[in-house]
């Protein structure tokens, strides 16, 4: 058994108890810890427990994984090592020396506690020597008072003087015995002290009576026991039992949500999109998201697409109200579907043309990357395909008007300062290549190359020491933005930057936008497209 302790992101400070077996990590939902990093792949790591020891192995990420700051493919780990998978830092406690540490620390707040309650008995006995210090000062003997403790006192005063009486009688009696002689001086002396006493004894019983009859008046020192009293013993109150924490991903869907709903009111309904999309992926069991997004579709005339979200509804709300919510707003995106397709078809027969005019004629179904190992040729390759695919009616799309704009990004080891990077990437947008079939996905590719010695001659030009950070996808058909993609996802706030986009011209018919040649152990590093057929 062993630990994962997140140190950033989200879940920092969270810990993962694993009992046995291997452990996934990634984003997609399959595996056991699933972390929203846009730098982690879907399925990026997996932690082993082997004969020899505990060891994370790569999972053919493009990023690959980081543990105690070197960079590796399959290593072993100890107790206390950091692994970095992505943008998120795990660290890996074994359960003995995991669980030592926690007694260690229990332990230490145990006796923290100990020492607590000793300082606060010794506070309130300080308290309580004070306060009788300060009655004694404030109600001296005689004064009158009329508070319980004299009264008290009084009574113990009278018990003592009745005692003395009746000893100093008993004493009387014995001198004045037939077998003593006649009366002495020592008799009449005590017969005097008897006098004496019983003046006393009935001067206190009387002062017993009058304190009897007359009703206790609030002293200095009554007011303050009282107050004490009802500090120290408040009512009952009743509190709240606190809500259940709530799941972070859910937490952030809902901030996605709303950001979702305010760009549909601004009518960037793809990005709207994208958000919608990302939600999903983050939490898959979030229905607001799938709803939200079939009305945008809805709202966009891709009624296919907002039946679509409607039926995962239903998958994912069976046995709950909103399952018949959701058939109903099934069945009426089908009618309407339905009634869509029947008056296209009328209105080929009268023989008219039918145009289909969308906002947004593409989209990008995926982004891929893959990274090759350095060799005599340059320090760092990494290709980039981007799969296109149509949002509805694609019979009518020329490939020859699609362009394709891929922008990669570095970042400054130093400052962490973000721009455009000046390795060998494309310089022109990419294009497909070929007729568009209905029902087909079209796949260009770009790709990013710093030859040998490059990164020394930047910093020594430039004075900088960057390191690849992550690209920007833009589409257009006819100059019209289509659909935009970045990893990570805060590369979209660049998209703006960047328009119009440089280099938008359209290539010659056969030229490449970019040639690099890489030796025979990676395939070269051109702009191509082909095409996938749609499963």
């Amino acid at each position: 058994m062993y630990r994962l302790v997140f140190l950033n992101g989200p879940f920092k400070g969270k810990r993962l108890a694993v009992q046995q077996g291997s452990v996934t990590i990634g984003r997609d939902p399959d595996c056991q810890v699933r972390v929203a990093d846009d730098e982690i792949s879907r399925k990026h790591a997996v932690i082993e427990q082997r004969a020899d020891g505990t060891h994370v192995r790569d999972l053919g990420s493009m990023n690959g994984i980081v543990v105690n700051g070197q960079n590796c493919r399959e290593s072993p780990i100890r107790h206390r090592d950091v692994i970095e998978i992505g943008r998120t830092r795990l660290q890996y406690l074994e359960s003995g020396q995991a669980e030592e540490r926690e007694s260690r620390r229990i332990g230490h707040i145990q006796r923290l506690a100990f020492i607590a309650v000793v300082f606060v008995i010794l506070l309130e006995l300080a308290f309580l020597i004070r306060l009788s210090l300060w009655r004694k000062d404030a109600l001296p003997p005689g004064s009158g008072g009329t508070s319980a403790a004299t009264a008290a006192g009084t009574t113990d005063l009278l018990a003592e003087a009745e005692a003395r009486l009746e000893n100093m009688q008993r004493r009387q009696t014995d001198l004045e015995a037939p077998e003593s002689a006649a009366p002495t001086q020592t008799a009449t002396g005590v017969s005097q002290e008897i006098e004496l006493l019983r003046a006393d004894v009935q001067n206190i019983r009387q002062q017993v009576a009058e304190l009897s009859e007359t009703p206790a008046e609030p002293g200095p020192d009554t007011g303050i026991v009282a107050a004490a009293k009802t500090a120290a013993a408040p009512p009952p109150a009743e509190t709240p039992a606190p809500d259940m924490p709530m799941d972070p991903f859910e937490k952030k869907a809902l901030e996605m949500l709303k950001e979702g709903m305010t760009e549909i009111t601004l009518s960037n309904y793809l990005r709207a999109d994208q958000v919608f999309e990302r939600i999903q992926i983050m939490a898959p069991d979030f229905l607001p998201a799938y709803i939200e997004r079939a009305r945008l579709y809805e709202r966009r005339g891709l009624l296919a697409q907002a039946g679509e979200q409607w039926s995962e509804v239903l998958k994912r709300s069976i046995g709950t109200p909103l399952y018949n919510e959701a058939a109903a707003e099934r069945i009426r995106i089908s009618r309407a579907e339905v009634q869509q397709k029947a008056a296209a078809k009328a209105d080929e027969k009268k023989g008219g043309e039918v145009t289909v005019r969308l906002s947004r004629r593409l989209s990008i179904a995926a982004t891929e990357q893959e990274k090759f190992p350095q060799n005599d040729q340059f320090d760092e390759m990494r290709l980039l395909r981007v799969t296109l695919k149509s949002r509805g009616v694609d019979r009518d799309i020329d490939s020859q008007e699609i362009r394709v704009v891929v922008t990669f990004f570095d970042e400054d080891r130093d400052s962490r300062e973000v721009g455009v990077t000046r390795a060998v990437v494309p310089k022109d947008a990419l294009r497909v290549d070929g007729t568009w079939q209905p029902g087909a996905q079209q796949v260009v590719t770009a790709a990013y190359v710093v030859p040998r010695g490059f990164r020394n001659e930047e910093l020594r030009k430039y004075s900088q020491a960057r390191r690849y950070f992550g690209y920007l996808v833009q589409v257009y058909y006819r100059d019209e933005l289509q659909d935009v993609d970045a990893r990570p996802k805060t590369l979209l706030d660049k998209a703006g930057e960047l328009q119009p986009p440089i280099h938008m011209g359209k290539p010659t018919p056969g030229a490449r936008s970019q040639e690099v040649r890489v030796g025979t152990n990676a395939p070269a590093a051109v702009t191509s497209s082909e095409t996938n057929s749609a499963r």
